[in-house]
């Protein structure tokens, strides 16, 4: 599924982690195409004594196209908007297991500095992240 943001501000927000992957028996965290990590979000799922209760969902990623060149500048748990990304759900036939994927094609770099998620789950200017 292709998914493209209109306005660059309302593009998916992560946390970005780098990811060794295993190409012929190395394991690299790029090739001269491809950036790989993990992105993580935060996702508001209830709430106790008034407070938000959040998980993390983790995608497997890979960075490509337009993408590519400033993923390689990219530190671990720097946050990104991903502003146009391909999504798919790759299924393994003989261990039966599927795994979600991104292709990211483009994205912003968000600034650390006074960024947190609201009640409704969207950034905001304000106080830390709810989580790491």
């Amino acid at each position: 599924m292709y998914i493209k943001f209109e306005k660059r501000e309302e593009g998916r927000r992560f946390t970005y982690f780098p990811k060794e992957r295993e190409i012929n028996g190395e394991k690299v965290l790029h090739t001269d195409k491809c950036v790989f990590a993990t992105l993580s979000d935060g996702v508001k799922v209830g709430e106790k004594n008034g407070r938000p209760i959040w998980e993390n969902d983790n995608w497997q990623a890979t960075f490509c196209g337009k993408a590519y060149q400033k993923a390689l500048t990219l530190q671990e748990k720097d946050r990104i908007s991903v502003t146009e990304m391909n999504v798919r759900n790759v299924y393994v036939r003989n261990i039966k297991k599927s795994f979600p994927q991104i292709m990211v094609t483009d994205f912003d770099i968000i600034s650390q500095e006074a960024h947190a998620i609201s009640e409704d789950g969207y950034m905001q200017e304000g106080a830390e992240l709810p989580f790491d």
